[in-house]
Order: structure tokens, then C-alpha cells, then sequence
């Protein structure tokens, strides 16, 4: 057995989910090159395990497994191990070396974190899908930088955990996802690059090392940095692909925020209404038979003597029961993110988080900071509420990735009864 084949049996078990698939008996380990395996010990992949506490017995050519008897003996003497055959004939204790028994076992958790320091991650990995999904951190390379993960394997079947990780990849910067094996289909790591651990991993010199060059290779095309030259805030399908003054670039899943900010850039000392920018980047499909008056833009309909009303209202947006309500839910989570503060449970704070985000940005415009049911606002002012809040989501994120950018966007992006992008100086996109 060569030690390519020892990695990529490694490997596979990894993938596996079957209960025992990660331990490794000592006839196992013994058939391995010496060095393959002090090379996955010295990494700390492989590590002891519980000794059998049974084993094929070779007393008679049944081939029984048989439990194993272990009688501990005087400090400093080894202790001894016996089975006891119960066949006719043949009754009797069975001599069991204790070498035998030894195990040593792998496990997810431990790749995370090797994989994680090899590529130099930004952060101690943690696991974000409970037994599916690692987070290692943010990686850099000359393609690029990545949000990179490892996940235990891409045969994904539980619904709850498919869903996890659709979420985390949709959030996630140019996600490069490390697995046992590729994927049978694209779902649900789709918007991901996928490398198999066969494909990077390699022995040299006695370690066990990542092939940078090759997660660099995926990652460029990925990232298709190739094509960024000078400033770029490109949509490439799913994903924007962003570059400011010569910074690194990356990439942002769609929002309707970044569209609204791509929207305002190729459009530079222009001032556009919040409504004419939802139609912009929403368009709606008119529906047969309906007045095309709604299609209009503020223009079109002033060249027709129209004209959008930003006074009146049309009564309470939502009636006292549901603001009742809403505002129970939000006290109730209130009360759960202290209880999981104090528990350090991480996982529900970002879940209550997220709730009380969705509820929050839901209902902003129809409560007031009591809770109370606000008068309904103009088409106008709803959508400058709506198209603001989106931008500022979108900066946020931009944030992350170039300080750069943000500061520029921040101070060239004006908002309120217009929108409009207008830098302090010439900049070309």
C-alpha cells in the first residue's frame, strides 16, 4: 500500500458517517508505511482510541468475534489479554496480544483545524451546521481572498442540514468549500467552489501538506480575477464581483442593495427618486388589461400631467392585534438573547438575531418605537425607507471586505427625497 492510497482510505472514512467509520484497527495501521502514519500522528489526525473490547477469535477456524478479557497486572509488567472459546472441544482462554487491540481514530473536527492552520485562516475554526459544516476563516491568497470551509462530506440528505448550509454559502464572500469528495450535483453548494481533499492533500518529507497551489488555481477561477482590471462593481449571475483603487477584489452574493448602488454608479451626478429606482432594478410585468400609469416613471408621468402624491395616507398599516403581537414576539426574544447571552450559546443568539432583524426590518415602517401602528406613508416614502435601508445594508457588507470602498461610498452616495452618487472626484467604473 503506497502512501497515496493510505491518504485517500483516510480520507474516505472521513466521508463516512456510518458509526465506527472514523476508528482504525491496529491490523489496519499495520499494513500502512511507518512513515504515512507518523506523519497523520504527528499532525495530530490520527490520535489513540478505546482499545477493542473484541476481536476475531483464531482459536479454531470459526472466526469468531469474541469479547476480550484484559487482567491488569503489577505496575511496570504488561498487562494480558485472553479470549475465552466456548466451542466443544475447544473451551479454553485464547492468548490475545494487546497490541491487538490498539486503535487510533480521526475525526472532522481535527481536519478543520489542520486544513485551517495550513491555509493560514483568519480564525480558529468553528462548527456552523452541527456534524456537517466547519467555517475556517477568511483566507488570502494572490487570486484573492475567500470565506473558506470544510465540510464532512457533500452527499447531503437531512433537509435541515441542506437548508444550513445554503444559508451560510448565500452569506458567504466567494465560499471555497473543502470536502472528502466532490459533490454528486451542484445543490446545495451551489455559489461554492468545491475541492476534494484527494486533490490537495499530499506527503512530502514526512508531513502532511496542503497544496496551496492547487485551492490558488480553483480560486482564481472562481473569482475570475483575470478580468477585474481598475475599479469594478460587476454582477456575474448570483454574485457581484467588486475592486476599488487597486485593492483586492471580492465577491458579494446579489442583494438589492448592491443593485441599487450599481444602479446609482453608472448613472454618476444623476438624481433619481426612490420610486424610479425600485422600478429600475424591480421591474414589474404588467398584467393584461391594467392602466400602464403605474409602469411610469416620475417623467413619463409628468409629460402626461400625472403626478406621484408624496402627502396623504391610507389609514394604519397594520391593525392593533397584529402590532400587539408583534411587539410580544420581539419583548420574547428580547428575553431569550439575554438567557443564551448568559449560556454562551452562540448558535441561538444568531438565530434570534436574525428573527428579530426579519421582524424588524418587516414592520419599521408600520411601528412606532412603542410598538404602535404608524399611519401609512406615500408609495414615495415607503420606498425611500425601503431603498435606504437596503443601501445601507449593502455598505455594510462592502464594509467587511475594503474600508476603502466604504468610506468612498459613504461620502459619495447621498440619500433622502433623491438618490444619487456624486464623488468629490472623477471616478470611472
Amino acid at each position: 500500500m503506497t502512501p497515496a492510497d493510505v491518504l485517500v482510505r483516510v480520507i474516505e472514512r472521513l466521508g463516512m458517517t456510518a458509526e465506527g467509520a472514523h476508528v482504525f484497527t491496529a491490523d489496519e495501521v499495520q499494513a500502512w508505511p511507518s512513515d504515512v502514519f507518523d506523519a497523520l500522528a504527528d499532525s495530530d489526525l490520527l490520535i489513540p482510541s478505546a482499545p477493542a473490547s473484541s476481536v476475531e477469535c483464531d482459536g479454531c477456524e470459526e472466526a469468531c468475534v469474541m469479547p476480550v478479557e484484559v487482567v491488569r497486572t503489577d505496575p511496570g509488567k504488561p498487562s494480558r489479554a485472553f479470549i475465552v472459546c466456548d466451542k466443544p472441544g475447544d473451551y479454553g482462554r485464547i492468548p490475545v496480544s494487546i497490541e491487538c487491540l490498539r486503535r487510533w481514530r480521526t475525526d472532522t473536527s481535527r481536519w478543520a483545524s489542520f486544513i485551517a492552520a495550513q491555509l493560514q485562516a483568519d480564525q480558529t475554526p468553528r462548527e456552523v451546521v452541527p456534524g456537517a459544516l466547519w467555517e475556517l476563516g477568511r483566507i488570502s491568497t494572490p487570486a484573492g481572498e475567500c470565506d473558506g470551509y470544510f465540510a464532512s462530506g457533500t452527499a447531503l440528505t437531512d433537509v435541515t442540514q441542506v437548508s444550513a448550509i445554503s444559508a451560510v454559502i448565500r452569506d458567504s464572500t466567494a465560499p471555497l468549500i473543502l470536502a472528502p469528495s466532490t459533490p454528486p450535483t451542484r445543490d446545495p453548494l451551489s455559489g461554492a467552489a468545491v475541492l476534494s481533499l484527494r486533490r490537495v492533500l499530499c506527503l512530502q518529507g514526512g508531513r502532511v501538506l496542503v497544496d496551496r497551489q492547487a485551492i490558488e488555481t480553483t480560486l482564481a477561477r472562481h473569482l475570475k480575477t483575470d478580468s477585474v482590471q481598475g475599479n469594478v462593481f460587476r454582477r456575474d449571475g448570483d454574485y457581484w464581483t467588486i475592486s476599488y483603487e487597486g485593492g483586492a477584489p471580492f465577491r458579494l452574493r446579489d442583494a438589492k442593495g448592491l443593485r441599487y448602488i450599481a444602479y446609482l454608479l453608472s448613472r454618476r451626478d444623476e438624481e433619481v427618486h426612490a420610486i424610479d429606482l425600485v422600478a429600475a432594478i424591480s421591474p414589474r410585468e404588467p398584467s393584461p388589461g391594467a392602466a400602464s400609469h403605474d409602469q411610469m416613471t416620475r417623467q413619463q408621468l409628468g409629460e402626461v400631467g400625472l403626478s406621484i402624491s408624496t402627502t396623504g395616507s391610507a389609514g394604519e398599516m397594520v391593525d392593533r392585534q397584529t402590532a400587539a403581537e408583534v411587539r410580544r414576539r420581539l419583548e420574547k426574544l428580547r428575553d431569550e438573547r439575554e438567557e443564551a447571552m448568559e449560556r454562551g450559546n452562540t448558535d441561538r443568539l444568531s438565530a434570534i438575531d436574525a428573527e428579530t432583524e426579519k421582524i424588524e426590518d418587516y414592520y419599521s415602517g408600520a411601528l412606532d418605537i412603542r410598538g404602535r401602528s404608524r399611519v401609512a406613508a406615500s408609495d414615495s416614502e415607503r420606498a425611500r425607507k425601503s431603498v435606504g435601508k437596503a443601501i445601507a445594508r449593502a455598505l455594510a457588507r462592502i464594509k467587511a471586505h475594503s474600508e476603502e470602498l466604504h468610506c468612498h461610498l459613504s461620502k459619495a452616495l447621498l440619500t433622502g427625497e433623491v438618490f444619487v452618487y456624486r464623488p468629490e472626484r472623477t471616478t470611472l467604473w
